[in-house]
């Protein structure tokens, strides 16, 4: 199958909030919402509380207007998520992807 998107008619706003928080196992919920009227095209998200990469996850996912989606990341080997802070990075459509969090 291939997807078909349709451009908005009003401008295009891509908006993505995201959220964590932690879970059973030592795992991390990472949520994000997309608040804009255009999908967006995310991949190769990485979780980090400072150099070392603390989780990840590689797969490419979309988010069409008002959609949210959820990934569970377990933690890299001999690594926690264990700091309150996390910076998010990878990519998406509007470009490379930046967000601090604070982890609930």
């Amino acid at each position: 199958s291939v997807p078909i998107f349709v451009k908005p008619t009003a401008a295009a706003n891509p908006q993505l909030n995201w959220m964590a928080k932690k879970v059973e196992g030592g795992n991390l919920l990472l949520r994000g919402e997309n608040t804009g009227n255009i999908h967006m095209q995310v991949a190769n998200m990485q979780l980090s509380s400072g150099s070392d990469v603390d989780g990840k996850e590689s797969s490419a996912a979309y988010l069409l207007p008002g959609q949210a989606r959820e990934w569970t990341i377990k933690p890299e080997a001999g690594k926690t998520f264990s700091s309150s802070a996390l910076s998010l990075t990878g990519f998406c459509d509007a470009g490379d992807l930046k967000v601090n969090l604070t982890v609930q």
